[in-house]
C-alpha cells in the first residue's frame, strides 16, 4: 500500500520494478490507485500515473487491462480488482499443480510466483530452472524453490535442448496470452517449448485470465539494452526480455477457470473478467 502522505511513491516503485511478475505489478498498481484516490488525488492524475506504469512495462497485459477498466473505477473497485487478481493467481497455481501431478522432473524459467506456488503444492522430485538471461530471473526462482526443500538444477538457457530429455513437464508463467492463444513470456520460453515438443513432452503455462490480451493491446516484442560484459570492441549486442511461443506449442493454460486449451482462453477471458475489459 502507498505510505500515508506520499501517494506517488508506489507508482514510482512500480515503474522501476524489474523483478515482479505481471499480475503482481497490476495488483499493486490497483492498490496504489485506490490509495491515491482516497488520499485526494484527481482521477485524471491517477489515470496518468497508471499509464506511466503501463508504459514502463508495455508487454505486461494485466496493466493494460487495468488501465482500460480504470476510468469507471472508484477506490473500492480498485481494491476489489487487486483482490481478484491475487485470487485468480492462487486458483491458477492450484490448477497448475494438478497438471504437475506425477511429474518427477519439471522445467521452468524466469521467476513466476504462480509457478512457484504450483511447484510448492506439487512437490516434484527435481526442478530444472533456466537462468533466463538477459534478466537472470531464474536465479531467484531457483533460490525460492531450494528454500522449499526441492532439489534444483540451474542451467544456462543455451542448454535447454540438452536437458529437455530429463524433463517430464515444463511449466512457465505468462506476461500475456495473445488472442490466438500464443504465449508471451520471458525470452527462452519458445526454445524450451520447442525442445519439449520435439520429445513429445508438454509445456504448460500457469496464468490468470487477467493476462489475456482481450483488447488487442499487446505492443509486440521490443529490444532492450544488454551488457553481458567482455564484449570485444566493435561488436554490438542485442537482446529481448520476452518472446512469443506459438499456441500449438502450449499444451494448456492453467487458469482460475481450470485447465484450458489455448483456443478457448480468449472466450473465457471475455466472459469472466469482472471488469469492463471485454473487447
Amino acid at each position: 500500500m502507498t505510505p500515508p502522505g506520499r501517494p506517488g511513491d508506489s507508482f514510482e516503485r512500480l515503474r522501476g520494478d524489474q523483478t515482479s511478475g505481471a499480475e503482481e505489478l497490476a495488483a499493486a498498481a490497483a492498490e496504489a490507485a485506490s490509495a491515491a484516490l482516497r488520499f485526494g488525488w484527481s482521477r485524471e492524475r491517477v489515470l496518468a500515473e497508471l499509464e506511466l506504469v503501463r508504459d514502463a512495462h508495455p508487454e505486461m497485459i494485466p496493466l493494460a487491462n487495468l488501465l482500460a477498466a480504470a476510468p469507471g473505477m472508484d477506490p473500492g473497485d480498485f481494491r476489489d480488482a487487486a483482490a481478484a487478481m491475487r485470487e485468480a493467481g492462487a486458483a491458477a497455481a492450484a490448477a497448475a499443480a494438478d497438471l504437475l501431478s506425477g511429474a518427477e522432473v519439471v522445467a521452468t524459467l524466469s521467476r513466476s510466483s504462480t509457478v512457484l506456488r504450483a511447484v510448492e503444492m506439487a512437490r516434484p522430485e527435481r526442478l530444472i530452472v533456466l537462468i533466463s538471461e538477459p534478466g537472470g530471473e531464474g536465479r531467484a526462482a531457483a533460490s525460492a524453490a531450494a528454500d522449499m526443500g526441492i532439489s534444483v538444477d540451474l542451467i544456462p538457457d543455451s542448454c535447454a535442448g540438452h536437458f529437455a530429455s530429463e524433463v517430464d513437464v515444463g511449466l512457465v508463467g505468462a506476461d500475456a496470452v495473445l488472442r490466438d492463444g500464443s504465449l508471451v513470456n520471458k525470452a527462452g520460453t519458445s526454445v524450451l517449448a520447442a525442445a519439449l515438443r520435439r520429445l513429445g513432452r508438454p509445456l504448460y503455462s500457469a496464468t490468470s485470465l487477467w493476462k489475456v490480451d482481450v483488447l488487442g493491446l499487446w505492443p509486440g516484442v521490443r529490444e532492450v539494452g544488454w551488457d553481458p560484459g567482455g564484449v570485444p570492441p566493435g561488436v554490438g549486442t542485442r537482446a529481448v526480455l520476452f518472446d512469443v511461443t506459438p499456441s500449438q506449442h502450449v499444451g494448456a493454460y492453467a487458469t482460475e477457470r481450470g485447465v484450458l486449451d489455448p483456443g478457448d482462453v480468449l472466450g473465457e477471458a471475455r466472459s469472466s473478467l469482472p471488469l469492463p475489459v471485454r473487447g
